[in-house]
């Protein structure tokens, strides 16, 4: 009989010396069939070791004749006894499956068959010694052969550190123990090819110590705040951890000054009801609040100083200051600074607004007129709200600069409001304009900004010129302030004084509508810098004063211009509407109708004909007509447009896109995407 034997390598040519190796041939001797060609691991996964059957050519078989029994049976007496220690062993429960190797209790144990030698391979971190010899790669083993590990032992230090947050108000230690980390051989069942494994067996070694904590401490600075009980604990710490070791006391911040409002400001909204006879009562949809003459509308609080804080380090730790609230009395009110108090000097409706530490308190007086808009009553002007029992006529105009509010129908007239319209029936060949009085205060607005920007660099070049070193020996030493500030706006500024002139030209126009401050300010602005009256501005600390004076309007100018404006209608029929805020349309929509928003527009009901310009974008119920009249909804670049049905001849333009709908369809929602694309979602 022929001798053969069956090998695994990683490689066919690995496999075929170690089947060399086991025949104890040359490579000419023997016949090779390669029964798997193995494959590599890929990350370390699927890896599958190369087969190779070798037979001897030309042998005796007198010579060299085995019992078959033998090939497949080996009695347990050829076995080496120190490698089958125990009944727990993994050893295989029949000699069929002789010529393995396997692991139990870290103990390398095999059993080997003249058909097949078990074959064993080390992995890293560990040296295989078989009968005192290393081995590095895949070796055969045989009967009596004597196998030995060793593992090698890692070690890593403690890393800790101490840290410290921005206010020196606490110091947290952060530790990672180290380890020493002897690793074990790991328990495999029996194979025929085995790859030795290893497993951590780390033991925690954290040999940080409390005297090398306190000597970074006060390497650190830290004095104060120690916690000895958290050192102790981190000491001791088996796995990475951060432990408070230090703490001061933090500064308590202050409280800036604030209003405390006495009185209800906001406007609720109610809702319509029901008659004992059955009929809807639309007369108490809204409440508006008001004041009386002396009445107390809000008290102004100090300022609360904060509570000076202790580091870590010793240092004293200061909170930043608390600020007073800068009040500023509008129409209707008056600031009674002794008592703190902001009152009302006649009866209308509370405002107040706010933007940062300014606050600005008004009261807008209200006209009710408790009839019809018509020839018999005149058009209305009003400097404060407007409220209309009735219905405005044919040609004519209700004008206020509060808000207006409407119970009855608008017909082929005109409503202008420096805030919100709100009317209860519907508006029909009428034009609506709301928040005009924004326009204005924004215009003047953006006039004293520019002012004020050349305000700043006349006294920066005020500024350099005196402290220049050739100032007290020029010619300018000896004139006076005044005549220095004309020659310098001649030279630099020649645009400013223009600038003033057209600004306080429009102020006087339109003070009726406007708040003293403006007044006053523009009176001083002509005063001091058009006409460089002497004694009004003696230096260069005058014209620093007049400064602030114009950057405090200016804040308020951008107070007022926040406020919010809206249109609140149920309907709308070949009309006009202008507003700086929100337009909505609570109940049949409109029918060939202009609106322009500066906020957002929404209709609940359908939009047929006409066009919608809005700022915020819109929210639509249903657009679009059978009868060949378009219907414009057109929103900036970076909003969108909402509609629940679409009808043809429905156009939607956002920004310079534009898309005609020529049948009906439902649920769109349109906006740019991030290239300029019209897209549906």
């Amino acid at each position: 009989m022929q001798r053969n034997v069956v090998s695994e390598g990683k490689t066919v040519n690995e496999a075929i010396e170690i089947g060399l190796s086991l025949l104890n041939a040359a490579r000419e001797e023997v016949s090779i069939v390669v029964l798997e060609e193995g494959k590599k691991s890929i990350l370390g996964w699927g890896a599958k070791p190369a087969v190779v059957r070798l037979t001897i050519l030309n042998e005796n078989p007198d010579q060299n004749h085995i019992d078959p029994t033998t090939f497949v049976e080996t009695p347990p007496t050829q076995l080496n006894p120190s490698h089958i220690e125990s009944s727990d062993s993994m050893a295989p429960a029949n000699s069929e499956q002789d010529g393995l190797v396997w692991i139990t209790n870290g103990q390398i144990e095999f059993s080997c068959s003249l058909g097949h030698y078990p074959t064993i391979c080390p992995s890293p971190g560990m040296i295989l010694f078989k009968n005192g010899q290393q081995i590095h790669d895949a070796s055969p083993i045989r009967d009596n052969d004597v196998l030995e590990t060793i593992v090698e032992e890692k070690e890593e230090e403690t890393v800790w550190d101490v840290t410290l947050d921005q206010q020196k108000t606490e110091a947290y230690l952060n530790i990672q123990p180290g380890f020493k980390n002897v690793p074990v051989v790991e328990d495999q069942p029996p194979a025929k090819f085995l790859r030795v494994k290893l497993k951590d067996n780390k033991t925690p070694s954290n040999d940080l110590e409390l005297p090398e904590i306190m000597n970074k401490l006060q390497e650190l600075g830290i004095k104060t705040g120690l916690r000895q009980h958290e050192m102790v604990q981190a000491c001791n710490a088996k796995e990475k951890g951060s432990f408070l070791i230090a703490k001061g006391e933090p500064a308590v911040e202050g409280k800036h000054g604030w209003l405390e409002i006495l009185v209800d400001v906001d406007k609720k909204k109610g809702g319509p009801k029901e008659r004992e006879n059955g009929k809807i009562d639309y007369r108490e949809l809204q409440y508006i609040p008001s004041v009386h003459h002396g009445e107390v509308i809000a008290k102004v609080h100090l300022p609360e100083p904060g509570r000076t804080g202790l580091s870590i380090t010793g240092e004293m730790i200061i909170p930043a200051p608390a600020h007073p609230l800068t009040v500023h009395a509008g129409k209707g009110a008056q600031w009674l600074e002794e008592e703190g108090q902001v009152i009302a000097t006649e009866y209308g409706r509370p405002q107040i607004e706010g933007k940062g530490l300014t606050v600005k308190v008004s009261v807008i007086p209200k006209l009710t007129h408790a009839q019809d808009v018509d020839l018999s009553s005149g058009n209305i002007r009003f400097i404060g709200d407007v409220e209309v029992t009735g219905n405005v006529v044919e040609e004519m105009m209700v004008e206020a600069e509060g808000a207006i509010l409407i119970r009855g129908t608008v017909s082929r007239a005109e409503i202008v409001a420096g805030q919100s319209i709100e009317i209860f029936q519907n508006v029909i060949s009428s034009t609506l304009n709301a928040g005009k009085g924004n326009i204005l205060i924004t215009e003047l607005g953006e006039q004293l900004e520019k002012i004020m920007e050349h305000l700043n660099r006349l006294t920066q070049s005020l500024e350099q010129l005196i402290h220049s070193p050739g100032f007290q020996e020029s010619g300018f030493a000896s004139k006076k302030f005044s005549e220095v500030i004309r020659i310098i706006l001649d030279k630099k500024f020649s645009t400013l004084i223009p600038s003033i002139k057209a600004m306080a030209d429009k102020v006087n126009k339109e003070k009726e509508k406007l708040e003293t401050d403006w007044t006053d300010v523009a009176t001083c602005l002509v005063r001091d810098i058009v006409y460089a009256h002497v004694g009004h501005l003696e230096n260069v600390q005058d014209l620093k004063r007049l400064g602030h004076r114009v950057q405090e309007l200016i804040t308020l100018n951008q107070i007022s211009v926040e406020h919010t404006s809206e249109v609140l209608i149920p309907y709308a029929l070949n009309s006009k509407i202008y507003c700086s805020g929100d337009v909505k349309i609570t109940d049949q929509g409109c029918y060939q109708t202009v609106i322009r928003a500066g906020g957002r527009v929404e209709v609940k009901g359908s939009v047929r004909g006409g066009e919608i310009y809005a700022s915020m974008g819109a929210d639509i119920e249903e657009t679009g007509t059978k009868s060949g009249s378009p219907t414009l909804i057109c929103v900036p670049s970076d909003q969108s447009v909402k509609i629940q049905k679409v009808l043809e001849d429905t156009i939607i333009q956002v920004g310079n896109r534009k898309h005609t709908f020529y049948k009906p369809t439902n649920q769109i929602h349109a906006r740019l995407d991030e290239n300029g694309n019209l897209r549906f979602y």
